[in-house]
């Protein structure tokens, strides 16, 4: 196989211009950095998801607390003379397993967005903006140079690093705000109005109170009244549990989409941005490797 002509080396008019646009780019990220325009906004998307996820999280344990009261109870109704006991608390029993697996989502995902804030902080502290400032600028009036490539590779590298330290956290902020605008916000909208709903009925439900009949009249009318007025009841507490029985049922459907949220707010688009400025850093290691050329 023939061997393939060297390459021709840039001209200096190439290498002029290489360097002049890399100077004014490091420039202009380094105004960035202290300028703090990308970190209100991101702080302002945390403290809202934030919110928002601690919100949906004090409901779920609402409703939690208010299915397991449901469940302990026994309610207790004597129609035509006969007691009868109704207990719900073991048809009850997966969507409260259901409720509790998503409080601990919740959980997760607010541990992972004060993580992401307390990053954000570090990232947008000033010794963070001096130290990428000064490894920036040396790593340009290093091109000015011939000779050693070896520290130009180092200052290179160091400045990537310190890129990624202090732009990631912004950026990725700010990426997740338009995906969750744009796709996951109205989803979570609509779960989250339901989950409230059935939170509310579930309150309601927990107020069902066993009420011991009243003492029947020495007539036959006010005792067929009473038995009739006790039947009435029993129907009464059968018909609000199954019907609330009917609506967790049906919110069992929305927990999952709310799972489904959370875990792509605080897992999912973390890891993809990470593994996304991982690959941006291994081709700035690459492309800094130490050459012979100037």
């Amino acid at each position: 196989m023939p061997d393939l002509p060297p390459q021709a080396p840039p001209s200096a008019a190439l290498l002029r211009s290489r360097r002049l646009l890399a100077l004014l780019c490091a420039l202009a990220l380094i105004a960035l950095s202290w300028t703090r325009t990308l970190d209100a906004p991101a702080a302002d998307y945390l403290d809202g998801a934030l919110k928002r996820t601690l919100v949906t999280f004090a409901i779920a344990r609402a409703l939690n607390g208010s299915i397991s009261m449901l469940q302990d109870a026994d309610i207790s109704v004597s129609p035509v003379g006969v007691g009868v006991t109704v207990s719900p608390g073991e048809l009850l029993d997966p969507i409260n397993d259901l409720i509790e697996q998503f409080s601990a989502i919740l959980l997760a995902a607010s541990i992972s967005l004060g993580a992401q804030k307390i990053l954000l902080s570090i990232s947008g502290a000033y010794v963070v903006s001096i130290a990428f400032s000064v490894a920036a600028l040396a790593a340009c009036a290093s091109m000015l140079g011939a000779g050693v490539s070896r520290w130009k590779s180092a200052l290179w590298r160091v400045s990537a690093l310190l890129l990624l330290l202090r732009f990631f956290v912004p950026a990725y902020a700010l990426a997740s705000e338009a995906i969750d605008r744009h796709f996951l916000e109205p989803r979570y909208a609509e779960a989250s109005a339901a989950l409230d709903i059935s939170r509310s009925d579930a309150a309601n439900a927990t107020r069902l109170e066993e009420r011991p009949p009243a003492a029947p009249g020495p007539g036959i009318s006010e005792r067929l009244s009473g038995w009739l007025r006790d039947a009435g009841e029993s129907l009464d507490v059968r018909a609000r549990v199954e019907t609330l029985l009917a609506k967790l049922g049906a919110v069992s459907d929305h927990i999952v989409t709310l799972c489904v949220v959370f875990l792509m707010q605080s897992v999912l688009l973390p890891l993809l941005f990470l593994s996304l400025g991982g690959y941006a850093l291994r081709q700035v290691w690459a492309l800094a490797a130490p050459r012979n050329a100037a």
